[in-house]
């Protein structure tokens, strides 16, 4: 209570000074949304960067000098976010931004035993920690049409808001399920195309995650509303909820931004209803699959295995040859547990697709079933040369060690599975195995505890 009326007392002396001349133009000049916006939504999306410069600690990284015209430009973009919010929310969980002058080389987690090397990256956005930002992306990436830094770290940070980075921020009651449908049948839409290498008005980069795609939703929710509201109708709908804003109603110079600027997916731009009857191998077929596609990853995330087989039954009688269907009907039969028929589904999609990393994987577990370690052993060893910083890979072949004899091998793999962000639940217990196999009780018994403690805490959630 006293800590609340404190910091109210500060930010009305913050709001009771003027805002400076040159911060309005760095406004006018770098933050074209700020241009679009109602005066009264100026005036509030004005207040909030005042108190975001004054609250944070601003840290400039690579001998940058963090002045004014950052500040403000990265406040408001950040403020802008949030702006559709009734009350008045200042990142109060962010207490720094750090800021380099250009992209820079962040060093791997765990690089100790995994050898890896620095890799360059534009910005991050930090569990329960700071925002780092490159300044010279922060008003959009070269090459990269309707992209912004800011939006897209900040996302990650509401995201974060519940306690998990998973790509469903926190939702009003009665709006998970619906968020969760739209979200799936996106990311797979999106995952598709990329795979495919067809040209997307989303970032491809949101494949690679949920939480990615959230972020990089929001980009263009707030870059490209227009193209957005046209091409991908209910996702529009379902970040114009949550953020309670109406972008696409702004006065955009232009009115017609999916004739003029790259990356617009034209074959996306009219959903089909899985209803729609096509001779198989037309390109409206192949949209039905799609949507069979997605109602089976849908129906498999929400654990209904035996319809999400009859999701990709229906997707594999109009498209034989897509390994990636078969790879997820594999992975639901074994969850139904016919390992036969899933075997057989996982060796189709690797004759189709053997560069596949989660195919491979879906036939270790395949043949971990039929306690097969050896092949399971081999197929972990696949992936991981397709893909070497997925964490499941590394648990699946820490089992597969495990069952071999080959135990502290697969203490190694248990925890590049945790740095990599495997299950961390059945990562525990699988290590727990292991440490009982060694005779190592009390480290078994520790890792089984907070593997239950971690159950509890997904389930009350």
């Amino acid at each position: 209570m006293i800590f609340s009326w404190l910091k109210r007392r500060r930010r009305k002396r913050i709001l009771a000074q003027p805002l400076p001349a040159e911060w309005l133009a760095y406004l006018e000049e770098n933050v074209v949304q700020y241009r679009l916006l109602a005066p009264a939504e100026q005036q509030k999306l004005r207040r909030r960067v005042q108190v975001f410069v004054a609250e944070k600690t601003w840290v400039g990284c690579g001998g940058l000098d963090v002045n004014d015209e950052m500040k403000v430009t990265i406040a408001a973009q950040a403020c802008l976010l949030v702006l559709g919010i009734d009350y008045e929310y200042h990142y109060d969980q962010i207490l720094s931004v750090l800021v380099y002058p250009d992209t820079y080389l962040h060093p791997p987690r765990g690089s100790d035993f995994l050898h890896e090397e620095d890799r360059a990256v534009y910005g991050e956005a930090w569990h329960r920690g700071p925002i780092v930002l490159s300044w010279n992306n922060t008003r959009g990436i070269a090459g990269e049409v309707g992209a912004n830094l800011v939006f897209h770290e900040f996302a990650h940070h509401l995201d974060d808001l519940d306690g998990d980075m998973d790509g469903t921020p926190p939702l009003e009651h009665g709006q998970l399920r619906r968020w969760q449908r739209v979200v799936d049948e996106e990311f797979c839409r999106l995952a598709r195309a990329s795979r495919h290498r067809r040209a997307t008005l989303l970032n491809q980069y949101g494949a690679s995650s949920r939480a990615e795609f959230f972020a990089v939703a929001t980009e263009c929710f707030f870059e490209r509303p227009l193209a957005l509201e046209q091409q991908h109708p209910e996702l529009y709908a379902i970040l114009r909820d949550f953020y309670r804003q109406d972008p696409a109603r702004w006065p955009w110079p232009s009115a017609e931004p999916c004739e003029d600027r790259p990356n617009s997916a034209r074959e996306e731009e009219s959903p089909i209803s899985p209803s729609t009857m096509a001779p198989p191998g037309t390109k409206s077929a192949h949209r039905r699959a799609d949507l069979f596609f997605s109602d089976g990853v849908w129906l498999l995330n929400e654990r209904r295995y035996q319809e999400a087989v009859a999701a990709f039954d229906k997707a594999i009688a109009i498209s034989p040859d897509d390994a990636e269907i078969r790879a997820h009907r594999a992975l639901a039969l074994l969850k139904t547990g016919d390992i036969a028929r899933s075997l057989d589904d996982a060796n189709a999609a690797i004759r189709l697709d053997h560069a596949d990393a989660a195919t491979w994987r879906v036939r270790a577990m395949a043949h971990l079933a039929l306690a097969q370690y050896e092949d399971a052993l081999a197929d972990c060893e696949r992936a991981l040369t397709i893909d070497g910083r997925n964490g499941e890979s590394y648990r699946l072949r820490g089992i597969c060690r495990t069952a071999l004899g080959e135990l502290r091998q697969a203490l190694r793999d248990f925890g590049a599975a945790i740095h990599f962000d495997a299950d961390m639940a059945e990562t525990l217990r699988a290590r727990a195995d292991t440490y009982e196999r060694l005779g190592r009780f009390e480290k078994a018994r520790a890792d089984r505890e907070k593997a239950l403690r971690l159950d509890l805490t997904s389930m009350e959630n």
